[in-house]
This record gives C-alpha cells, sequence and structure tokens, in this order.
C-alpha cells in the first residue's frame, strides 16, 4: 500500500511540472510572412527612385512617392506586426514601423517646405530604417 502511494505521488509530482516550448514559427507562419513582405518589399526596392527625386529636388515626385508606393505601408505593416508575428515579437516590429512612419512623415514635410538638405538626410534616415524593419522580420534560412 505504501508503495503504491508513492508511486502515486511522484507520477502526480511529474504529471504537473510539463514545461511548454516557448512559440516558435511554423513553416506555414513563415510563408505567410513571406508572402505579406513581397509587396512591401517592391516598395523598398524603389527606395533608390525616392532618393533620385530627393536629390533632384524635385519635391512633387517625392510627394507622390510618399503618398503613393509609401501610402500603403502603414495599414501592410499593421497587419504584418499585429496578426502574422508572434506576440514576443510585436512590440519590437511596432517600433520599428513606428520609427519608419515618422521618417515618412518628417520626409513629406520637408519636401512640403522644399529643404533640400533636411529631405536628404531624413531619405538616408527612412532607408536605414526600412532596412532594420526588414531585417527584423523572421525568415526562411535560405531567404
Amino acid at each position: 500500500m505504501v508503495l503504491l502511494v508513492m508511486v502515486a505521488i511522484t507520477l502526480t509530482a511529474c504529471g504537473s511540472n510539463v514545461v511548454k516550448a516557448p512559440p516558435t514559427y511554423t513553416p506555414e507562419k513563415i510563408v505567410a510572412i513571406e508572402r505579406a513582405l513581397a509587396p512591401i518589399e517592391v516598395v523598398h526596392d524603389r527606395m533608390p527612385e525616392l532618393g533620385n527625386y530627393v536629390a533632384a529636388k524635385d519635391w512633387n515626385n517625392v510627394k507622390s512617392f510618399l503618398h503613393g508606393p509609401l501610402g500603403g505601408l502603414r495599414s501592410a505593416l499593421g497587419y504584418l506586426d499585429r496578426s502574422l508575428l508572434l506576440k514576443k515579437d510585436q512590440d519590437q516590429a511596432t517600433t520599428l514601423a513606428e520609427a519608419l512612419f515618422e521618417d515618412i512623415e518628417q520626409l513629406d514635410s520637408a519636401a512640403s517646405e522644399q529643404v533640400g538638405d533636411i529631405a536628404q538626410g531624413i531619405y538616408r534616415k527612412t532607408v536605414t530604417d526600412f532596412d532594420a524593419y526588414l531585417e527584423f522580420m523572421p525568415r526562411t534560412p535560405d531567404a
């Protein structure tokens, strides 16, 4: 009888200390993230075009680019951050996205004021922050 009690205690003690593995990105989740990133990367690949407009002080095309190709970034990045990333990564991704949006807003203001030197610096910061956001995203190892 004592032996049965000891076995029951041991099994109960062992069974309640199950450690769950932390959530990870499944291959399916990575594919969904990469699919959501595809149009964002198309815009990113066009950033030199914006840089040329800024360098030429072509303010109409700067503003058109900011409100055209870059105009949909806020909703695309928001969806990605909230819906596809793990909880542990959402805050960091949101912080990176907010830095990018702040840059875009500052570049829009610089274009409105037509201040080329300031716009050049903001453009470089925008590219750096856009790169940082994309580098943070989980991907398949060969991507």
